[in-house]
């Protein structure tokens, strides 16, 4: 498997993790000290990637409408060690743009950071 195969099966994991609300899975593709970072109403959110798995475990999966709305936009590699991705996914009511940065670490892809925005949304289907 190539690098960018190896980092695109942990952006697919990502995507599966919201949706599915898999805190379990989170917690294997993050970094333990991970942040993830984005403009809440125009303040600035931080959340540990400890926390956000725990917020996925009790949110759980998405309503049946939304699962499977989700897709990688971009996956960059930038070195044999370093990738940035752009995926799109979407929540109740929310339309979210996450920007993932990805390193290898002890032979392992692992998101590093996540940088994420939303819209408000009624869209329940992929166009």
């Amino acid at each position: 498997m190539t690098a960018v195969e190896h980092a695109a099966k942990i952006v697919a994991a990502y995507i599966r993790s919201f949706q599915l609300g898999d805190g379990a899975l989170a917690r294997e593709i993050f970094l333990p000290n991970a942040n993830l970072c984005g403009n809440e109403r125009g303040k600035l959110s931080v959340i540990s990637s400890a926390a956000y798995a725990d917020y996925l475990a009790k949110r759980g999966p998405l309503p049946e409408p939304l699962l499977g709305l989700g897709r990688t936009l971009a996956l960059h590699l930038h070195g044999p060690d370093l990738a940035c991705a752009t995926v799109e996914v979407f929540g109740p009511g929310k339309h979210y743009t996450d920007v993932l940065s990805l390193l290898k670490v002890d032979d392992a892809w692992k998101i590093a950071a996540k940088v994420y925005a939303w819209t408000p949304t009624e869209r329940t289907a992929m166009a």
